[in-house]
């Protein structure tokens, strides 16, 4: 039998603790999840009894055709093509690793209790989708383009992050389509007193609305193209526009497969506009495996992630 080991805690030093959480609270319910350690290959008794004529063969045929070149001229041809033909085959059924590591799959039903599972470990929770008003006033409140209107919910993750820098902070992430373009919605709540307005604006989405915003323009570092900060005040404008604020947004976008994020910040709160290139939590039709659990703990952490980096602009 392949003994089962969890090995998440390994992918990143902000998954720890998830091995022993992976094996209490997800892995007895879908043990399929549990990456497989290396499990001996073994050959059957066929493939064996082939690979022991092909190797007698390979021995014997140059052989005969050294010492016995009158008896095997008319066959040289088909010799000589015919071993370069076998050999590989030997090879690859002789060398090729020893271990191989097997990925079992688990139904739908299962993978939804243990991402519900993956997603608590980080605070998180599914949620059903909001009805069409709220929904309409979580859009509005997001630095979305007009096409947004258009936008259907099909997943909707709420929650308070429970450890790290930003514990504490209160996330609800929509995710839909506009259209058939991917897209997503986040709100994060940072508690405090009214802080101030700031926004980052990816210029290749268009249509978002700017009016006032012109006379809050801020300059980014070089290389920042494509985005364009406002600002209402020093102390925003500096920690919006920081170098490292930056490249965790980018960091960010990359995370989450967007082709252009927008932010903004009102008081003690950062609203976001995702535009997709492939759904993040929407789930697919890929049969989930070990590695979807993977996948899922990058995808909550770009939530806490985005959470951290954000937090010092609403420091005090």
């Amino acid at each position: 039998m392949a003994e089962r080991t969890p090995f998440f805690e390994a992918l990143s030093p902000r998954f720890q603790g998830f091995d022993a959480y992976f094996a209490t609270e997800i892995a007895p319910d879908a043990p399929a999840l549990a990456p497989r350690a290396s499990e001996k290959r073994r050959l059957s008794w066929r493939l064996r009894a082939l690979l022991a004529v092909a190797v007698v063969y390979l021995a014997t045929a140059p052989f005969v055709l050294i010492f016995m070149p009158e008896g095997a001229a008319q066959f040289r041809p088909w010799v000589i093509v015919s071993y370069f033909i076998v050999l590989p085959g030997v090879l690859f059924g002789l060398l090729s690793p020893a271990d191989a590591e097997t990925q079992l799959a688990v139904a739908a039903d299962v993978w939804g209790a243990a991402r519900r599972r993956i997603a608590a470990f980080f605070g998180f929770e599914h949620a059903p989708p909001p009805e069409a008003e709220a929904l309409r006033k979580f859009v509005e409140l997001c630095p979305a383009p007009p096409a947004a209107s258009a936008f259907v919910a099909h997943e909707r993750i709420v929650g308070r992050i429970k450890a790290g820098s930003a514990a504490g902070v209160v996330v609800e992430l929509v995710e839909g389509v506009i259209g058939e373009k991917p897209a997503a919605m986040a709100a994060l709540r940072f508690g405090g007193p009214a802080y101030g307005v700031g926004a980052l604006l990816d210029d290749r989405i268009d249509g978002v609305d700017r009016r006032g915003l012109e006379s809050l323009r801020c300059d980014l570092p070089p290389g920042w193209r494509h985005l364009t900060a406002y600002a209402d005040g020093t102390t925003v404008s500096e920690r919006l526009t920081a170098e490292e604020t930056l490249s965790v947004f980018a960091e960010i976008r990359d995370a989450t497969a967007a082709e252009a994020v927008n932010l903004a910040l009102v008081d003690d709160s950062a609203k976001m506009y995702l535009a997709l290139t492939a759904p993040v939590f929407v789930t697919g039709e890929a049969t989930p495996n070990a590695m979807s659990v993977s996948h899922a703990l990058h995808d909550y952490d770009a939530l806490v992630r985005m959470a951290e980096a954000l937090r010092p602009m609403f420091a005090h």
